[in-house]
């Protein structure tokens, strides 16, 4: 992977959502290490957490 340059955060926020919920999707078992502190990532976190409720809704018919 490259570096990805983005407009804006929410831009940037997407971009990387995208990419690790590919990467879930192909890699089910993938570990996902998150930084926790005062890193910025709550964007990427909720993105992620919309997408896995999403598909677990789709999935449950």
């Amino acid at each position: 992977m490259g570096i990805i340059i983005q407009a804006t955060p929410e831009a940037a926020t997407d971009v990387a959502a995208a990419f690790i919920a590919r990467m879930l999707r192909e890699k089910p078992d993938a570990v996902l290490g998150l930084a926790t502190g005062s890193t910025p990532l709550l964007g990427i976190e909720r993105a992620i957490l919309g997408t896995a409720a999403s598909r677990w809704l789709t999935d449950a018919g």
